[in-house]
């Protein structure tokens, strides 16, 4: 359903129909990781700036992160009312995650806590798409 590149490594990530994430060795085709967790399929993947967490989105409503060395899920972010169709890491060392949603907004999260910072409302329609913008002081979504 949809991929990223590791920023750092060999590595890509997809996301399933079945509910599930994977990571993957680009070099051997091997499928190191299987993430699981999701209730419906994953719609979107973003790698953090670092390379050691993995943000999913799926139809469930929720975005999850996750340890790319473990496979552990570190943290759940809930509160759409319709599918997580996007994601972006803030660029200043992942402080930040923005998820875009078929609830026409967009969401800014504590990625350490799970805790909502922000909602983006007013879209007109489903928001398909988040970036940051960096300047001097602070990203701005």
């Amino acid at each position: 359903r949809c991929a990223a590149w590791a920023p750092h490594r060999d590595w890509a990530a997809s996301g399933s129909l079945d509910g599930t994430a994977r990571l993957w060795d680009a070099q051997t085709g091997l499928c190191l990781r299987t993430l699981s967790g999701h209730r419906g399929y994953v719609y979107c993947v973003a790698w953090s700036p670092g390379g050691d967490r993995l943000a999913t989105g799926s139809v469930d409503r929720t975005a999850r992160i996750w340890d790319t060395e473990s496979g552990e899920l570190l943290v759940t972010c809930a509160g759409h009312h319709a599918p997580v169709c996007s994601l972006e890491w803030s660029s200043g060392g992942g402080s930040s995650l923005a998820t875009g949603s078929h609830d026409k907004t967009a969401r800014v999260w504590n990625p350490k806590t799970g805790v909502r910072v922000a909602v983006c409302g007013g879209h007109g329609s489903r928001v398909y798409a988040c970036a940051w913008r960096n300047d001097a002081h602070r990203p701005r979504l």
